[in-house]
């Protein structure tokens, strides 16, 4: 019993490396490779199905049935370029949008440091407008100025300016790392997201070549 399993598994062995050889180098009848170009086809792999009618056209050009088929590879071949057409599209839109959101983080990060420039700036000019203010002061209860109003209400008008302008820019000063934090997690993301998407489209123009192809 032993021995005749050893013996069908050899000759099952042997059958199958016997019909790889053949079919590598094409000894098998047209029908056997129509056949297997059936087969393929039903599975929908265009790829072998245009192999296998190839050959079986080789050995019998004018066979029918190997005709149709190609007629229907060619048909298969047609749609599923038309879907991956339209998926590589999507593919490229989608990578256009992201490149835009990052486009536009570039923007608001160059606007939080202009934004953090004109606070330090903000605050000087208060600052100053305040000192000011209570130095011209100071100097016409002493006596020293001659003319104070003209330079007291510049300075006082110059602190009424520069105080909104002042606690505006403090809490956008405060909020600025939070939103540059924001920023950068979101230019993470879209990074990632890109690198995604191009190499599905990478594979997806692969894909389409090998289609053109068959």
């Amino acid at each position: 019993m032993i021995a005749s399993f050893i013996t069908s598994a050899l000759f099952s062995l042997g059958t199958k490396a016997t019909f790889k050889l053949a079919d590598r180098y094409q000894f098998l009848p047209a029908k056997v490779y129509h056949r297997m170009a059936l087969d393929k086809l039903k599975e929908s792999r265009l790829d072998e199905a245009a192999r296998y009618n190839r050959i079986t056209l080789t050995k019998k050009p004018d066979f029918d049935k190997a005709l149709v088929i190609r007629d229907l590879i060619t048909m298969r071949r047609d749609s599923a370029l038309s879907k991956l057409d339209q998926r590589i599209t999507e593919k490229r839109q989608k990578i256009q949008e992201l490149k835009d959101r990052q486009k536009s983080q570039r923007q608001q990060i160059i606007r939080l440091s202009l934004l953090r420039i004109a606070t330090i700036i903000a605050v000087f000019l208060f600052s100053v407008s305040v000192i000011s203010f209570f130095l011209f002061l100071y100097m016409y209860i002493q006596g020293h100025l001659t003319v104070p109003y003209i330079r007291l209400l510049l300075s006082l008008l110059s602190a009424f300016i520069f105080g909104p302008v002042f606690l505006t820019a403090k809490r956008q000063y405060f909020m600025g790392p939070i939103l540059r934090q924001d920023i950068e997690a979101t230019r993470q993301f879209i990074k990632n997201e890109l690198c995604r998407l191009d190499r599905q489209l990478t594979a997806l123009e692969h894909k389409r070549q090998e289609l053109e192809q068959l």
